[in-house]
């Protein structure tokens, strides 16, 4: 099993959108990590944006769609929620 992905662009309000890639997860406090990319006017940035998970099945839909809401909100604000700055080792 693996956490969702989220390939497909997302719009926001403004024009830009998002997809975002699982960077990591942290069972021992129970966070998801992922790489959000928002791009505006073709330009893309990145961030990392931390979620909670709460052991739901990683392949439910009700996941994904938490996951999608939580995703959105971090990616509208165009600033991460976290300190952590991603893995080394994390694909991008």
């Amino acid at each position: 099993m693996a956490f969702p992905q989220f390939d497909d662009p997302n719009a926001l309000d403004d024009g830009r959108s998002w997809t975002a890639r699982f960077e990591s997860f942290d069972q021992r406090n129970d966070d998801v990590y992922y790489t959000i990319r928002i791009v505006a006017d073709g330009k893309p940035t990145e961030l990392i944006g931390k979620l909670s998970y709460l052991g739901q099945d990683q392949d439910s839909d009700e996941l994904r769609s938490t996951f999608a809401a939580q995703l959105h909100d971090i990616a509208a604000a165009g600033k991460t929620n976290t300190d952590y700055v991603g893995s080394p080792f994390a694909a991008r």
